[in-house]
């Protein structure tokens, strides 16, 4: 895996976020911002890749809305999760596979 993007679509009160990595040069990476922008949103988005529902599992009720996405590209493969409605409440979920 060399490049690693990632798109929050209305998850919380992000409306958009967009952030792109090139893993081949295994530098350190910081992400840095105000409080509130998004950044422990996008760490649990990016730990959901590797454990499905994480984000869900790690973050409190009601984050996910019916128009929530997010979207991994990995390289030139391309994995979405759309939200679902599960008993009520929405989580996030693919019908494709993401590794």
């Amino acid at each position: 895996m060399n490049r690693f993007k990632i798109i929050l679509e209305n998850i919380q009160h992000i409306e958009y976020l967009e952030y792109e990595v090139d893993l081949s040069k295994n530098e350190l990476h910081c992400i840095v911002g105000k409080n509130g922008v998004g950044k422990t949103t996008l760490i649990k988005a990016i730990q959901n890749f590797v454990e499905l529902n994480a984000l869900d599992k790690l973050s409190r009720l009601n984050i996910v809305k019916a128009e929530s996405r997010i979207t991994y590209t990995v390289n030139d493969n391309i994995y979405e999760l759309t939200a679902m409605n599960d008993d009520g409440r929405y989580i996030l979920d693919t019908k494709s596979e993401l590794h």
